[in-house]
């Protein structure tokens, strides 16, 4: 079992209807406090989402003491708007040991939309497979195909760490069908590990993955790409990378079946344009909100609304972000198309790595 610093597993929305957007929540925000020495409302994580109302409109913050949890968590789809945030990514850890089929083994499964993870350890694989998901500065540890499903994400200042003994993947995305508009983009992200492996395989046969402006370090395999044994996908994934740098990004032994991308070609998915749009993010209750929650640190609120908080990152000082997900699902998710004229994304020409940004603490640099 791989250990990751922060992440979730998120996959299959069930719910069929949307969720009320953020303007339709109480203004009024919930605290509950999670300690395993009974000094919080509840001592276990589970029993504090339970305690969430079914069909929930309300933000919901659950802080979680230091520890260590042994728990296989569920966040079902009537629990919207939630917060699930430690004070520290390596004090307050979620670890279950299960085994099973690859949906029913998961330590959490994160149903419901609008859901917030912060400044927390979980323990397993990352089953990212369906809807719209957003992941900032997070630490993704793992050994084979240790990112894998059919959702659509953007990947934003992720440092990905393989442990596999070599020859492996690390991303195995599951696009199905032409039809179909997800895929994994990694931007800005840095790659490091033990042994050789490569960047992705397709778990699907029309597999999509991008890598822009990321480091990679020499674990990476000079081919890049592997087919997972079926030449006749080679012809179907769309496996591609932009400006990426470091001691194994030399593109000139990448299998001819992945391609670099010019800067024109690049520039739509150097946008939020492919999580359609960034409107979604900023209505997610996990900002200003926490301002009116009574009791909750301020360094977990602070330096994320004022964007002070500084570190360095791949060795530069610049403003740091949280450890942060972001998980927003929609029912037409993978039949409707990005539109760049609508009002949702007509502000999304600016590439990530020169937006605003957002500030937090806990990022763990390696």
């Amino acid at each position: 079992m791989a250990a990751f610093i922060f992440f979730v597993t998120l996959f299959m929305l069930m719910a069929s209807t949307p969720r009320a957007d953020a303007a339709q929540i109480s203004a009024a925000a919930l605290l509950l406090r999670v300690d395993q020495l009974g000094k919080g409302d509840y001592e276990k994580i589970q029993d504090a989402i339970d305690a969430v109302p079914s069909d929930n409109r309300e933000a919901v913050f659950i802080l979680v003491e230091p520890g260590i949890y042994n728990e296989k968590i569920v966040v079902p789809t009537d629990k919207a708007f939630i917060t699930l945030s430690g004070s520290k990514p390596n004090g307050t850890i979620i670890t279950g040991s299960d085994s099973g089929n690859i949906f029913e083994s998961a330590t959490f499964t994160m149903l419901a939309s609008d859901f917030v993870g912060q400044y927390l350890t979980i323990q397993d694989t990352l089953l990212d497979d369906t809807g719209r998901h957003y992941y900032n500065n997070c630490y993704i540890e793992g050994a084979v195909d240790f990112i894998f499903g059919n959702a659509t994400s953007l990947f934003e200042r992720c440092h990905l760490h393989t442990l596999s003994e070599g020859g492996a993947s690390i991303i195995a995305q599951r696009k199905e069908s032409p039809s179909e508009k997800t895929r994994f983009i990694f931007q800005g992200c840095k790659i490091t590990g033990v042994k050789t492996d490569v960047l992705g395989r397709p778990w699907g046969p029309y597999s999509r993955v991008i890598f822009a402006l990321t480091y990679m370090s020499n674990v990476i395999l000079p081919q890049g790409w592997d087919d997972w044994g079926d030449s006749s996908r080679q012809s179907m994934v769309f496996y591609r990378e932009y400006k990426c740098y470091g001691l194994e990004a030399n593109n000139r032994k990448r299998v001819e079946w992945s391609q670099q991308l010019t800067a024109k070609e690049a520039e739509i998915f150097l946008t939020k344009n492919m999580i359609w749009g960034k409107s979604w993010i900023k209505s997610t209750p996990n900002g200003s909100y926490l301002d009116a929650v009574a009791g909750v640190p301020s360094d977990l609120k602070g330096c994320r609304t004022l964007g002070v908080c500084l570190k360095p990152f791949w060795g530069r000082l610049e403003v740091e972000k949280p450890l942060l997900v972001i998980v927003k699902f929609r029912p037409d998710l993978g039949i409707s198309t990005p539109d760049p004229g609508s009002p949702e994304n007509r502000d999304e020409k600016t590439p990530f790595l020169q937006s605003p940004a957002i500030g937090g603490r806990g990022l763990r640099h390696q």
